[in-house]
């Protein structure tokens, strides 16, 4: 169970009828509290082309161009500016842009060392980071798709469409059962992505060890860290109904105006037009 302001952040506003959300002012009131106003830009990744300067990242990068073998088994990366050199003396050529890869067309020896992979596995995105004892070598995020569920429906609607001009056709549902160990399309998506990005990973870098990070938060707990047992229970909302909370948390006036005495409305942060 979540805190409180969690639990309501759909319904956080009391409003009078009066109060329109299109007007500036609710508008500022709602960016304001929510916190939206602020714009959230991740980290960039970091270009790892041979014509990028890699050396403008934060310390402690020291990011590489992939290399493979003429036999494509992946040998240490290099630095860009090495791997220029190799491509214009033709001692390479560009496998791949993204990761910008380089394969060797000379015999090479395989001296490695040992790289590990780290995971952050997300719900829309993926990052990873490749490092050695000392630096990270290569770094990025994937982007997974967000459409699965709303694709299966036209899909959904495509079939029925087809099905109806076959009315004689048996029914579908009564041959159809889910097997063992069945996962939802949109999990099942986001689980074999991870997998396809660890092997593409592992197919450019020498990876010998990968980690995965699954933690998950426990957000009551990081503002009482003395909570235990029921106490997830009893929060703030315990004895309230919705509507009551919000005229207390709001002391029975508009959000917006700050009118009291008046007919109050309970209100969404994105209103439903």
């Amino acid at each position: 169970m979540q805190n409180i302001d969690t639990e309501v952040r759909n319904v956080k506003y009391i409003h009078t009828l009066e109060c329109s959300t299109s007007s500036k002012l609710c508008d500022s009131v709602i960016k304001h509290d929510c916190g939206v106003g602020q714009v959230l830009q991740s980290p960039k990744t970091i270009p790892n082309n041979s014509d990028v300067d890699q050396h403008s990242g934060k310390s402690g990068q020291d990011l590489r161009v992939p290399v493979i073998n003429m036999r494509g088994k992946p040998l240490m990366p290099m630095r860009p500016g090495k791997a220029r050199v190799f491509l214009k003396q033709e001692k390479a050529a560009v496998v791949q842009r993204s990761p910008f890869t380089i394969q060797l067309k000379y015999p090479s020896g395989e001296t490695k060392q040992a790289l590990k992979l780290g995971i952050d596995a997300g719900y829309s995105t993926i990052g990873f980071s490749a490092i050695n004892d000392k630096n990270e070598l290569l770094s990025g995020e994937l982007t997974l798709r967000k459409r699965i569920s709303k694709l299966l429906e036209q899909k959904k609607h495509y079939r029925r469409a087809r099905r109806n001009k076959l009315w004689y056709r048996k029914p579908k549902c009564n041959n159809r059962s889910k097997p063992k160990g069945w996962f939802a399309p949109s999990i099942r998506h986001k689980f074999e992505t991870h997998l396809r990005l660890i092997e593409k990973l592992k197919k450019i870098l020498p990876v010998t060890k990968i980690t995965v990070e699954v933690a998950s938060f426990d957000q009551q707990k990081m503002q009482n860290p003395e909570i235990k047992g029921v106490e997830y229970h009893q929060g703030e909302l315990q004895g309230y109904e919705v509507r009551e909370y919000l005229l207390e948390k709001w002391k029975h006036k508009c959000a917006y105006c700050g009118k009291s005495n008046t007919p109050l409305e309970i209100e969404h942060i994105i209103p439903k037009i």
